[in-house]
């Protein structure tokens, strides 16, 4: 029988507990010798180990990182492949944005995070598609990958149970018309580095100024469309807002992002043919891939966690506005 992965983070770090932010399950919190660290494991995707290690190497100096510690890229001594990076000082962005950071350091924050979206823009690569090793070679999609529509009829039951039945066919509606946009002018001459999941929760901030600390957990980076984590960061930025919840703080964190991607775009001499209407909706309707996956896991609505449930909340309140409009 296979030990669990919290014994297996127990022989690297001391006091080793499941990272509270982290919903793959294979990251842990504890003590490396004198201080504290993380430890990742790879148990589901083993060969991602290197791929990581690899893109940390390639954005070192260009990107706020954690140090890394220790890393074993191949299956060793009874424990996975795994890194262990240093624990950062600071708070998660989504967390202080909610309990209220300023609009200064609101703003800060968002400006920073379109640096690291004109970063990661930089970072070219040959075509869309899942990084394939360490040396950036990227591979194909499968093909429920490749359409908002393939990965509706993919996810068709996950999204019944949870969206409703009497849901499905305005969604493929909305999909078909955001593939059709996604497809038309101004799709990407250009691929570059993704994140692919460049959310609060994966960045660490200081809790008064708003200052990067750091940008974590690079499992799902890929080959794709730089708007991809625009459209990441900017999910639930308005719902966050209109709960009441620090609608200040958001308001200035959001035009100050897109003011910075407008900025770093028309540095780029790519403005002309982006307006920012244009990719602030690509954004959106790249950030759809998600939004899918996310609310069609089995997970029952009392029990689901906050990804699953702002996953659904937001497809459903698009679907509304949708038939308002």
């Amino acid at each position: 029988m296979s030990p669990e992965p919290i014994e297996l983070a127990a022989r690297v770090l001391h006091d080793a507990r499941p990272a509270s932010a982290s919903y793959s399950g294979e990251t842990f919190s504890g003590m490396w010798f004198r201080q504290r660290a993380y430890v990742r494991f790879y148990i589901r995707q083993p060969e991602r180990a290197a791929v990581d290690v690899a893109i940390m190497r390639r954005l070192d100096g260009h990107v706020p990182l954690p140090k890394v510690l220790a890393s074993s890229l191949h299956a060793s001594g009874g424990l996975p492949p795994h890194i262990v990076t240093e624990a950062v000082g600071g708070q998660r962005a989504d967390v202080v944005l909610r309990s209220g950071l300023t609009p200064p350091a609101a703003r800060a924050l968002g400006r920073q995070c379109a640096r690291i979206v004109a970063v990661l823009r930089a970072q070219s690569l040959e075509h869309p598609g899942p990084l394939a090793d360490a040396s950036f070679a990227v591979g194909s999609w499968p093909p429920h990958l490749r359409s908002l529509l393939a990965l509706l009829a993919h996810l068709k039951p996950g999204l019944e149970a949870a969206l409703g039945a009497d849901r499905l066919a305005p969604l493929r509606r909305m999909l078909a018309s955001a593939d059709a946009r996604l497809s038309g002018a101004g799709s990407p001459d250009a691929f570059s580095l993704v994140h692919g999941d460049l959310s609060g929760k994966n960045l660490i901030v200081h809790g008064a100024t708003g200052r990067l600390r750091a940008v974590l957990d690079w499992e799902f980076a890929h080959s794709g469309d730089w708007a991809t984590d625009l459209g990441n960061l900017m999910r639930g930025v308005d719902e966050a807002a209109a709960s009441g919840s620090n609608p200040e703080g958001y308001a200035a964190y959001r035009q100050a992002l897109v003011d910075g991607v407008h900025e770093n775009l028309a540095a780029e001499g790519r403005l002309s043919s982006l307006g920012d209407q244009r990719w602030l909706r690509r954004a959106a309707d790249l950030d759809l891939y998600h939004l899918l996956e996310l609310a069609a896991r089995p997970e029952a609505d009392a029990d689901a966690t906050e990804p699953v449930q702002q996953a659904r909340r937001l497809l459903i309140d698009r679907l509304a506005t949708r038939v308002r409009h």
